[in-house]
């Protein structure tokens, strides 16, 4: 019962998260989901270059 309070709060922080972040940036969620994850590969990209000089 625990967890499920548990994941039930943080489902419900990340939506409003997302949707102030949405709002502040006057983007939808699905273009806020793609520029997440451009900056996550940009971010794997320049980790992984860093680690082979």
């Amino acid at each position: 019962m625990k967890y499920k309070y548990i994941e039930f709060t943080l489902d419900r922080e990340i939506k409003e998260k997302l949707d102030r972040y949405c709002k502040e940036n006057d983007l939808t969620i699905e273009e806020t989901v793609n520029l997440a994850i451009t900056k996550l590969e940009n971010l794997y990209l320049n980790g992984s270059e860093g680690k082979n000089d």
